[in-house]
């Protein structure tokens, strides 16, 4: 792996204001209070109404642990897809529709035509005065972050032959108003994008772990969904209840499990630990 990198991004800020705005309430667990003083200023931002009621557009029902997946990734990813104030529909719907680990429900006609909206009250937000001060204060908090060794460290551990992905760069964005147990990715070529709101370590390599496990999930999934449902995961991961929906639960047992032994420093071998469970 070339490097990992760990900065703050505008944009993704910019997502997590317009949550703010919409009584998005992940934002303050497990953090300092100074998150709760930014996120009260969002709260009492008056001139963005439209832009508050397209942010709660995106609290869902699918999912009752975290009502904000998968709509919240998703305008992640949405960012990637975006040039010059436009979003490239096709590219992006092309995108979403071979995701394996969200429903037909959470793609529908519905959701494209809410994420339409998605650049101009991204827009509406950056250019914002108040958005503009909380900005500087979460791009301060990231700044301030001392883990170069740390990533140095992280970096070694994911290059191992067990773990080999295409992957050669890996960027953390960071974002202090986002829930800190929410972790999400995006690929593009040999790069992948991690998004968090909290610099924790185990959530950098859980979502590494799904690029190397993923592949041999697919390579034994005969057997995979021959077995019983795994303790821990939450229901949501099974999608629909079909067969492409116990397979990402069981993608999502193995990560967690891996990334738990990796966390303790134990080496791991990922097939054989797949062949324990199946």
């Amino acid at each position: 792996m070339e490097y990992l990198r760990l900065l703050p991004n505008k944009k993704l800020n910019a997502i997590y204001f317009g949550l703010s705005l919409s009584e998005y309430e992940y934002a303050t667990i497990n953090k300092s209070g100074d998150i709760s003083e930014l996120q009260s200023k969002i709260r009492k931002c008056n001139n963005l109404d439209s832009t508050r009621d397209f942010f709660q557009m995106a609290r869902g029902c699918t999912c009752e642990v975290y009502p904000f997946w998968p709509r919240a990734a998703l305008l992640e990813s949405a960012l990637f897809f975006i040039n010059d104030g436009v979003l490239d529909m096709p590219k992006y719907q092309n995108y979403v529709n071979k995701l394996y680990n969200i429903t037909d429900e959470e793609r529908n006609n519905d959701f494209f035509k809410w994420v339409e909206n998605f650049p101009t009250h991204l827009q509406r937000i950056m250019q914002n005065d108040l958005f503009a001060q909380i900005n500087v204060q979460l791009m301060g908090i990231v700044h301030a972050l001392n883990v170069v060794e740390d990533l140095e460290r992280l970096a070694e551990a994911l290059s191992v032959p067990q773990m080999k992905t295409s992957i050669n760069k890996i960027m953390v964005y960071i974002c202090p108003l986002k829930c800190c147990y929410s972790a999400d990715y995006f690929t593009k070529e040999d790069e992948m994008f991690v998004m968090l709101g909290d610099y924790l370590p185990h959530s950098i390599v859980h979502e590494y772990l799904h690029l190397a496990v993923n592949p041999l999930v697919q390579k034994h999934k005969e057997h995979i969904t021959a077995g019983d449902k795994y303790p821990g995961i939450d229901s949501s991961y099974y999608l629909n209840g079909d067969r492409d929906g116990f397979l990402n639960a069981f993608e999502e047992y193995i990560v967690t499990e891996a990334s738990e032994k990796i966390g303790h420093g134990h080496a791991i071998d990922i097939e054989s630990l797949i062949h324990q469970f199946i």
